[in-house]
């Protein structure tokens, strides 16, 4: 029987989650949009300082699900310097999704948010992956904005 679990911690989890970023990376570049260049980009630089980098936070939060004692999930949280809870990053290996672990890491986030008293919560879906709104919607995430990026 397969064993699930939740570790929950700060910026001391972030090794543990660079090859699940990998992933998420790998993934997003395969979406077929016009952004593939960065994301090979991001795949190059793959590393601790560059998954915060320009991020202005006053709380992160990380939460890895493992299975067997092997990461196969996590979700970054950050609560900004304007007290904004932002989703950073979710991602469940394909294997595991649609199984409820994805769903359990946004309620334990969002709970941290709710404790952490945020003004508003936010994510960002990339371009080609809007097939995860649904998802989002369960949680009364809703498309508000679309932002166009300049490509040279």
């Amino acid at each position: 029987m397969n064993k699930i679990n939740f570790i929950e911690g700060k910026k001391e989890l972030l090794p543990e989650v660079i090859h699940l970023r990998e992933k998420l990376l790998i993934h997003h570049k395969n979406l077929g949009h016009k952004f593939k260049e960065e994301f090979i980009n991001k795949l190059k630089n793959n590393n601790i300082e560059n998954i915060l980098a320009g991020k202005n936070y006053k709380d992160i939060k990380i939460i890895i699900t493992t299975c067997n004692n092997k990461n196969i999930g996590f979700c970054l949280g950050l609560i900004t310097e304007e007290n904004i809870g932002e989703i950073n990053t979710l991602y469940v290996d394909t294997e595991y999704q649609k199984t409820g672990i994805g769903a359990e890491l946004m309620e334990k986030i969002i709970k941290w948010m709710d404790e952490n008293k945020v003004s508003s919560k936010e994510l960002s879906v990339c371009s080609g992956n809007e097939n995860v709104f649904k998802f989002y919607e369960k949680f009364n995430f809703y498309p508000r904005k679309t932002l166009l990026k300049q490509i040279k």
